[in-house]
């Protein structure tokens, strides 16, 4: 724990092991580019000729790949790849500044449906439908599979073959009204 009280997780390298050195730098380049701001926090880092160490925020079921028991499923596959898909209508990432409290983009794209869309959705987009109420109306679908996959609660996350199938639904939809 640190001074202010922040819970913390120390990864300490092994210089002993061959290759230590090239995997300590791996892992810090991967924390770099991290893009959720659920998976970790990198709060500092040692780098001397005797030691080599993380110091991480200590985020209990903080990763998005784990279900709350801390297993890997196919709901945690869903809840990224919702979070994805909030992304690209957004243009905004889970790790933006505006997210640093308790709004998560998640509850930015939900509190904007259905009336208040333009809050949550990139500008350039908005901009390009904006003359057309069809297409408001597929985005707010769109937007809509995206919270259903990225809900809260494992079980409460829509599985894969219902996101293929409203996704193929809306495309068809989309084609069929001369939006291709």
């Amino acid at each position: 724990m640190l001074l202010d009280g922040t819970d913390v997780a120390a990864k300490i390298l092994n210089l002993q092991v061959d290759g230590a050195f090239r995997s300590f730098d791996a892992k810090c380049q991967v924390l770099r580019t991290v893009r959720h701001r659920n998976l970790v926090k990198v709060i500092s880092s040692c780098s001397n000729p005797e030691v080599r160490a993380l110091v991480l925020k200590y985020m209990p079921n903080g990763s998005l790949e784990y279900d709350l028991e801390g297993r890997v499923s196919m709901k945690c596959d869903i809840y990224s790849y919702g979070i994805m898909l909030l992304e690209i209508f957004t243009r905004k990432r889970p790790t933006d500044e505006m997210f640093a409290g308790e709004l998560s983009l998640r509850q930015l794209v939900k509190g904007s449906l259905p009336n208040s869309i333009a809050e949550a959705v990139d500008g350039n987009l908005i901009r390009l439908i904006e003359d057309s109420e069809n297409m408001i109306a597929y985005l707010l679908l769109i937007l809509e599979v995206g919270l259903e996959c990225c809900a809260e609660l494992p079980e409460e996350r829509i599985n894969i073959k219902d996101v293929v199938t409203k996704l193929n639904k809306i495309k068809l939809q989309l084609v069929r009204d001369g939006h291709t």
